[in-house]
């Protein structure tokens, strides 16, 4: 019997593998469990160094991805701009990656409208309490010519308009005028080839940011070292995030948490399939090991 059942296991179409996972994926996305989600040690981290910026405090917020990378950063810069909004710091966006500005603006939109409807009595002004300067080829470069002059080198905003005439760029001239920096990475040309060697180490401006799940793993001696001060690393860190940025809602007075149900349910879904391959997993090496076993009698 055993026998049959191993020869079952090694013979299984990976196919039969996919299926269980599509399976998995679908049943959870149409009946969600929402599972409890509870913060883990770098979420906490990073909504550390959130909360160690100050009112007027000057941040950079760097959006180095593309479309690709939106499913799990966007999460992250969606709660990086509230939480910043909340604790009423000057944000400046830009991006080392020719789609970041754009992607950028659709998700200050959101933030925004999230934002002025849980806080009625604020309104969130473009070129006062935040600014798109865009997106700036060069690497390495641009942060050493940021840490002389950052207005020579970003004459203009996104839009073409003079850099000068936002009042929000009144107190920021050179690099060492921000704060910190919140760098979102989709690749190369962000967080660990530009802002972590050139911004953090040579100009010692902190930096914290955010990267896809299967990238994570290169990060992590930055964070142990102390290099890198806060990391969301994947999409279920920055759901961890959001449940943890509280706010009271308008209409019911109740706290309330930016954790989203869709948000959720995707959070739900790689959960899921995480247990789903493990379990693959562990079938597999017990096969193995019986295996060996027997061929050892």
């Amino acid at each position: 019997m055993m026998e049959k059942l191993l020869m079952f296991i090694k013979t299984l179409d990976r196919r039969i593998i996919f299926l269980f996972i599509a399976i998995a994926v679908i049943v959870t996305l149409v009946n969600p469990m929402y599972l409890e989600i509870s913060m883990s040690k770098n979420a906490k981290t990073f909504l550390g160094q959130l909360d160690n910026i100050n009112e007027n405090d000057n941040v950079i917020v760097s959006f180095d991805y593309a479309a690709s990378g939106e499913p799990e950063l966007k999460p992250m810069s969606y709660g990086i701009l509230y939480r910043l909004f909340q604790r009423k710091a000057k944000v400046v966006m830009m991006g080392f990656w020719d789609q970041g500005p754009g992607l950028a603006d659709q998700t200050v939109k959101e933030v925004i409208a999230k934002f002025e409807k849980d806080h009625p009595d604020r309104k969130i002004v473009y070129g006062k309490d935040y600014i798109n300067i865009g997106y700036k080829a060069g690497g390495f470069t641009v942060i050493i010519n940021m840490s002389k002059a950052i207005k020579e080198i970003f004459t203009t905003d996104k839009n073409g308009d003079d850099i000068q005439n936002f009042e929000i760029m009144n107190n920021i001239e050179k690099l060492s005028d921000i704060k910190m920096v919140f760098a979102l990475t989709g690749g190369n040309n962000g967080l660990l080839d530009i802002w972590l060697p050139f911004a953090s180490q040579q100009y010692n401006i902190p930096v914290a940011g955010g990267c896809t799940s299967v990238s994570a793993p290169q990060f992590y001696q930055y964070m142990n070292s102390g290099q890198l001060k806060g990391l969301l690393d994947g999409f279920k860190t920055a759901a961890e995030l959001l449940k943890a940025i509280e706010y009271t809602d308008f209409e019911t007075k109740k706290t309330a948490n930016l954790l989203s149900k869709e948000i959720h349910k995707i959070a739900d879904v790689q959960s899921i399939v995480h247990l789903i391959i493990m379990i693959f997993i562990i079938i597999a090496n017990v096969s193995y090991l019986y295996e060996k076993k027997q061929s050892n009698q």
